[in-house]
């Protein structure tokens, strides 16, 4: 069991998030002030079995359509909805909507930098049989205007990365509070499974404070 420090949201950069009904997995870079010096630490695969609340859950639902798009799963439904008539076209929107129900986000990471920073965006379609493939997008490049979904998509990962922040570091889940009989100890240290990568270890990187 690791140990997370306390962190300000600016000091926060999210890499990776895998959102779960019951729970998430993330990986993020944290700013800290170690003994007097400014260190970039890695923070990987660290897990929470607490629900996430209802708004993160939102931000990864609009990332949905994205990621049917990318697959050309919306052209066929698009064609028919042209040329059908009334009755056909309710039972054309209900096989859309249904297919929608079927495919899930289940991951989003952040990419590159600068002028190639960017998202992918991995989930998966249930089949007939009520199994399931994994899919990913292509990388949406945020500067990039080849598709015209580029700033959408950077608007909600950017959503999203608040939200795994409080989730993290504010206790904000879908029960009354992620921290209840857990706050931790003198140093702001959080109890938690974390696997970190970096020169610093987080007991120390918490005891040195944040700049």
């Amino acid at each position: 069991m690791g140990q997370l420090p306390k962190l300000k949201r600016e000091d926060f950069a999210l890499k990776k998030v895998k959102i779960m009904d019951g729970g998430l997995e993330c990986s993020f870079t944290a700013n800290l002030n170690v003994e007097g010096k400014s260190e970039k630490v890695d923070f990987d695969g660290v897990k929470a079995s607490y629900i996430p609340h209802e708004d993160l859950i939102e931000f990864r639902d609009r990332l949905k359509i994205y990621l049917f798009n990318a697959f050309n799963l919306h052209k066929g439904f698009d064609i028919a909805e042209r040329y059908l008539e009334t009755g056909k076209l309710k039972k054309a929107k209900e096989a859309r909507e249904e297919m929608m129900e079927k495919t899930q986000v289940t991951s989003v990471t952040i990419v590159g930098s600068d002028q190639l920073r960017g998202a992918k965006i991995s989930g998966k379609v249930e089949s007939y049989n009520e199994t399931f493939c994994s899919i990913s997008a292509p990388t949406i490049t945020y500067s990039s205007e080849n598709i015209g979904i580029e700033k959408d998509v950077e608007k909600i990962v950017d959503l999203i990365e608040i939200e795994v922040f409080k989730y993290i570091f504010e206790g904000k889940s879908g029960t009354k509070t992620l921290f209840d009989g857990d706050e931790g100890d003198d140093t702001g240290v959080r109890k938690m499974n974390t696997n970190t990568e970096g020169s610093v270890p987080v007991a120390k990187a918490a005891a040195g404070g944040l700049s």
